[in-house]
């Protein structure tokens, strides 16, 4: 669809895609489904006149993730997933999670974490050390990008823990030039891609770390789901 995919998720084992796409040519309703990775079978997992849109998996794999507004406001849900198929009805998770809830992943304990968008103005990214135990901050926030005349959106931890990757938008969209940034926390080293894409936005790590997947353009014209190589 032209107005693509807003969030994509490989699932905890590496074997499936969960992701969200339009369900008609109008309006802001969207449906979730399931790619399996060797291109067999693509799975309709989420319909409904709703707005829903893909949130991650749980830990083990076992739930499928999913926003939807299916209640009146904006909540978490889940749907239960095992051997390739949908397992029953979707179940409420939390309610009220605000209409602008984008999930920025699931720990390996189960934890979900997502962002709230409060502006439309250029935003920074910040780190803080968080008691898991009580879920308090030891700290205040300290600011993680270091040049605040950009633009800097989407951070996510490489599936190892060490590298943080975000994207940095310089100038306004769409005339604005938009790199991949790869900075290690522990040695401040920087990295920087420059894909061949007119526009990309959302990437997602491998599960093996070695490659981003982000929803993009390239420079011919063709909106799809591109995989980004991390590698130096």
């Amino acid at each position: 669809d032209w107005r693509g995919t807003l969030r994509t998720f490989f699932s905890p084992d590496g074997k499936y895609l969960g992701y969200d796409l339009p369900d008609g040519d109008t309006g802001r309703e969207r449906d979730v489904y399931i790619l399996a990775i060797d291109g067999t079978r693509e799975i309709h997992a989420v319909s409904h006149r709703a707005n829903d849109t893909m949130m991650g998996w749980s830990a083990d794999g076992k739930w499928l993730l999913f926003a939807s507004d299916r209640t009146g406001s904006m909540g978490l849900w889940g749907l239960r997933f095992a051997n390739g198929k949908i397992q029953g009805q979707p179940e409420l998770l939390k309610a009220d999670t605000g209409p602008s809830a984008a999930s920025m992943g699931v720990t390996r304990s189960g934890a979900l974490y997502y962002g709230v968008s409060a502006s439309q103005e250029r935003s920074k990214i910040q780190v803080a050390s968080l008691d898991f135990a009580s879920g308090r901050l030891l700290a205040a926030p300290a600011d993680f990008t270091q040049n605040f005349s950009e633009s800097n959106r989407y951070p996510q931890w490489s599936p190892d823990g060490g590298p943080v990757a975000y994207l940095s938008q310089h100038g306004q969209f769409p005339k604005s030039n938009i790199v991949l940034v790869i900075r290690t926390i522990d040695t401040g080293q920087v990295r920087e891609l420059h894909p061949k894409l007119s526009y990309f936005f959302l990437p997602r790590w491998s599960p093996d770390g070695r490659s981003f997947l982000t929803q993009a353009k390239d420079l011919k014209g063709p909106t799809g789901i591109y995989r980004i190589d991390a590698a130096p």
